[in-house]
């Protein structure tokens, strides 16, 4: 869920400066497509998994500690 959640406001922000380059669309795309995967997913796993408050907020569900 929360991948979902971040990946438009990270494309919006990559793209705002990709589309300023001199390069092709397809090298922009490109770019845009895996900057915007690779950022959204560290955010996740950075910043969310990790916080059991933030985890709430996102809806996920608390961890289980294993013996």
């Amino acid at each position: 869920m929360p991948f979902f959640v971040l990946h438009q406001p990270v494309i919006i922000v990559v793209s705002y400066f990709i589309v300023q380059w001199g390069a092709g669309i397809l090298a922009k795309l490109l770019v845009v497509v895996v900057g915007s995967f690779l950022i959204a997913l560290g955010l996740v796993e950075l910043l969310i998994r990790p916080l059991k408050p933030i985890r709430m907020l996102f809806g996920m569900i608390a961890r289980t500690r294993k013996r």
